[in-house]
């Protein structure tokens, strides 16, 4: 996983793209990457609405791995944006779109680390 932090986003096709500024390398060897395609994914922002993203796969040639781009405001393998996570655990958040049992699940394994 790859995260953005130097980026724009704008709509294409009814997706949200993310344009990377900087040059993406290799999280594993530090090689050069290419892109691979893409893949949409949803993320769900503190009103409950949600966002399709088309992320892009990237491929190292060097050890042969592939590595999704995801932008800052998104956590890996999570629906719901950084700032709705964060905020529910900070207990900052008044009302939470989601289930009581996905925040329940969030602050119970606050014990590690979310990527």
């Amino acid at each position: 996983m790859i995260k953005a932090t130097n980026y724009h986003i704008h709509k294409k096709n009814g997706y949200l793209v993310i344009v990377n500024h900087d040059t993406p390398v290799c999280p594993k060897c530090g090689g050069g990457l290419s892109v691979r395609g893409s893949y949409p994914r949803s993320m769900k922002d503190a009103s409950g609405s949600s966002h399709t993203f088309r992320l892009r796969q990237l491929y190292c040639s060097t050890c042969h791995r592939t590595h999704s781009e995801i932008p800052d405001c998104m956590k890996a393998f999570k629906h719901y944006s950084s700032e709705v996570i964060e905020k529910v655990l900070n207990g900052e958040l008044d009302h939470f779109p989601g289930d009581a049992s996905t925040s329940y699940r969030w602050q119970k394994n606050n014990t590690h680390t979310l990527q």
